[in-house]
């Protein structure tokens, strides 16, 4: 599964997105796969994401990543980062099969069908869980809040306590926490800024870019959130750390603030300066209907 939202590739030109898709359905992108068999990164690479992953992914840890896709990530997690094992799923065979032979002479790579509403791991099975650009894709389908709370949870409940769910979307502060700072997930919410590949020029190397980090900044800060919502050109990280033992409820998918510190708002609208927006985007927000993409 990927995203709606165009982003720079390393090892790719940029797909062309057709408007208005069903991007939580698995034959749009088994069809979509197989017209486009290249890989390809949404939203940031490994070159921009690695300050991230290597401060809240442990390398020892088995890690989860859904709607894998076309991404090659994983691939460098693996051979830059020393990531000992890594389980891609994603909702199609065509992609699953395609990077499972890619990968074959990886064995920390491990490639499954599934559907993330309804994982078949148990309970605290992976020390973290990573996601660029799958629950996007949910949110613009078909009951979007029902679906998007079950992967949500379905993420929560595989997590070790301790473990970092780590969520790599252009959707802002008012578009996410909504979906991630429910009572019903265990976990607390910190968000990162990062800057779009295209937006700064960055020269990109095999697994992406580096990027200009901004973060963390706690969720629960609601000037900070605001102000961070105001930045163009960026993408957002949310890094979720579970809490405790309790155990979201698991459930069968359906269908198919408080102020922030002044320095928090100075140093995000400085993070902007000479930055431009670049690439895809969104209207609206609503879970009823689904996000919906700009023609």
């Amino acid at each position: 599964m990927g995203s709606p939202e165009q982003a720079p590739s390393s090892t790719a030109t940029a797909p062309v997105i057709p408007a208005h898709q069903n991007y939580g359905d698995a034959d749009y992108w088994d069809e979509r796969y197989r017209r486009e068999p290249v890989c390809f990164d949404w939203y940031q690479g490994y070159a921009g994401l690695e300050p991230i992953i290597s401060r809240h992914l442990s390398p020892d840890a088995p890690v989860l990543h859904v709607g894998a896709g076309t991404s090659v990530l994983q691939e460098a997690m693996v051979k830059e980062g020393g990531f000992a094992r890594i389980v891609n799923l994603d909702v199609s065979k065509v992609a699953v099969d395609q990077m499972a032979a890619r990968h074959r002479g990886l064995p920390q790579l491990e490639y499954k069908l599934g559907d993330v509403r309804a994982l078949t791991d148990a309970d605290g099975a992976f020390g973290g869980v990573l996601d660029k650009g799958a629950l996007d894709a949910i949110l613009c389908g078909p009951n979007a809040a029902a679906n998007s709370a079950a992967a949500l949870r379905e993420c929560c409940r595989v997590l070790r306590p301790g473990g970092c769910f780590v969520l790599v979307t252009y959707g802002d502060a008012e578009s996410r926490l909504p979906h991630l700072a429910r009572p019903d997930l265990p976990w607390t919410v910190q968000v990162y800024v990062l800057s779009k590949p295209s937006a700064d020029g960055r020269e990109a190397g095999p697994y992406g870019a580096r990027a200009a980090l901004q973060g963390p900044f706690d969720a629960a800060r609601g000037e900070a959130m605001e102000a961070l919502g105001q930045l163009k050109g960026v993408h957002f990280v949310y890094v979720c750390t579970r809490q405790g033992a309790e155990t979201p409820a698991k459930t069968e998918p359906e269908g198919r603030a408080q102020p922030a510190a002044a320095a928090a708002r100075s140093g995000a609208t400085q993070e902007q300066n000479g930055s431009s927006s670049g690439g895809g985007g969104k209207s609206g927000g609503g879970s009823g209907g689904g996000e919906r993409v700009a023609a």
